[in-house]
């Protein structure tokens, strides 16, 4: 998949800033060959530009009654330190936005007007954030992670993946960490916290298992009812960057996850799972529709799963994964797949039943 310092593609890359991930991102596409513009920026607070643009937007207000035109200049302030970003490319390969619900609609158009071809990629579902409908038909091709929003015309089947390409900066036998039996680290989602508490209060007063519960919260209100009602989970603030998540999930034997009933699509844990050779626990029934499925390697759980249907879980030894299945999900592939290169294994999504 290395491209050759002469054939250096040029992608435009919209991308969370969440955890580092555009920054991930961009350094798997980096390694991978490609040359790579980033246009997240770090918005500056809005300020007129010039005396005659604040009289201007008085005179409007208090002559013509007009109380959107701040929000016209907004826009503009807005779009031209995205503009900034991309300004010195006059052409370039391919552009990838995940989340485009979160750029605005004029700066992909104008990505997409000097770019070969343009990709959104939601990984979310659909209906939880309702501005990405306006968006869809922008570009050239478009992806979901819900099984369920493929029925919306134009859509096409795609998964998170798991990183495969110089993976983080320390390597598997430099690792000095302690190891964990069950990681879970998460941001605070109420549809979810019923399932998470049930679970992890399982290993209350058992200390034969090594657990790593994080949750990540701002609310000291929600800090006080998770200590509360499940002492065993921890908490933090600022938040953990991907990458460091990668090295506790490398330090684990199994990995949980729990569904948040908004969407059914598949969360980071099940591709990091494969990528790294780890047990997944996990709340979302409909893993064992996928390839990679094994029940010696994903216990699905529910309100009746207890404390010794797990212990046997984790003493059972995994199996492996077909090779070829691994690759589907690795970020190598997963970029192909989406640029529609050529060699790409298709990554689909089960058929809803």
């Amino acid at each position: 998949m290395l491209l050759q310092q002469n054939e250096k593609k040029i992608v435009i890359l919209g991308a969370p800033k969440n955890f580092g991930l555009n920054s991930v991102i961009s350094d798997q596409l980096g390694v991978l060959g490609f040359e790579v513009v980033d246009i997240n920026i770090e918005e500056k607070p809005f300020y007129y530009k010039s005396l005659v643009l604040r009289l201007k937007n008085l005179y409007r207000k208090l002559i013509l009654k007009d109380y959107q035109y701040k929000d016209v200049l907004r826009k503009r302030f807005l779009d031209e330190q995205y503009e900034g970003k991309f300004a010195h490319i006059q052409q370039a390969d391919y552009a990838l936005f995940i989340r485009p619900d979160l750029f605005p609609k004029s700066i992909i158009a104008k990505v997409k007007n000097i770019t070969r071809l343009t990709v959104g990629y939601q990984w979310d579902g659909l209906n939880r954030y309702p501005d990405i409908f306006s968006r869809i038909a922008i570009f050239d091709r478009f992806f979901v992670f819900d099984p369920v929003d493929l029925a919306l015309p134009g859509t096409l089947p795609l998964t998170n993946f798991y990183l495969d390409q110089q993976i983080t900066k320390q390597e598997d036998n430099n690792l000095t960490g302690k190891s964990t039996d069950i990681l879970f680290i998460g941001t605070y989602i109420k549809e979810r916290i019923p399932d998470i508490y049930q679970f992890f209060n399982l290993f209350k007063n058992k200390e034969e298992v090594e657990i790593n519960a994080i949750i990540n919260t701002h609310s000291q209100e929600l800090v006080e009812e998770i200590q509360e009602r499940c002492p065993i989970i921890t908490t933090t603030y600022d938040g953990i960057t991907y990458l460091e998540n990668i090295d506790l999930v490398r330090q684990s034997k199994a990995l949980a996850d729990f569904s948040n009933y908004l969407h059914d699509g598949l969360s980071f844990r099940a591709l990091e799972a494969i990528g790294f050779n780890k047990k997944l626990i996990t709340t979302q029934k409909s893993i064992q529709k996928y390839d990679f499925y094994q029940p010696d390697n994903i216990l699905i759980i529910d309100p009746t799963t207890d404390y010794n249907q797990v212990i046997t879980f984790l003493n059972t030894p995994m199996r492996e994964i077909d090779p070829l299945i691994k690759r589907k999900y690795s970020f190598s592939n997963w970029i192909k797949y989406v640029f529609d290169q050529e060699e790409h294994i298709p990554i689909n999504l089960p058929a809803q039943s």
